[in-house]
């Protein structure tokens, strides 16, 4: 039996959540080099985390 659509959207939407702990652990595993780093870590200070640009970034 298929899933109902508004289950499907709602685990696609949770999917695309991110975490600020997340997104530091992929800063620190990026293979960018120090000024690049900190310059994301400043981002996610001060941006939303719900912003499209995060989500898609892993």
């Amino acid at each position: 039996m298929a899933k109902a659509l508004e289950d499907r959207i709602l685990e696609e939407r949770s999917r695309l959540r991110v975490t600020t702990e997340e997104l530091s652990s992929r800063i620190k595993a990026s293979p960018y080099g120090p000024k690049s780093k900190e310059y994301l870590k400043r981002w996610i200070q001060v941006e939303s985390t719900g912003e499209v640009g995060f989500a898609l970034w892993s």
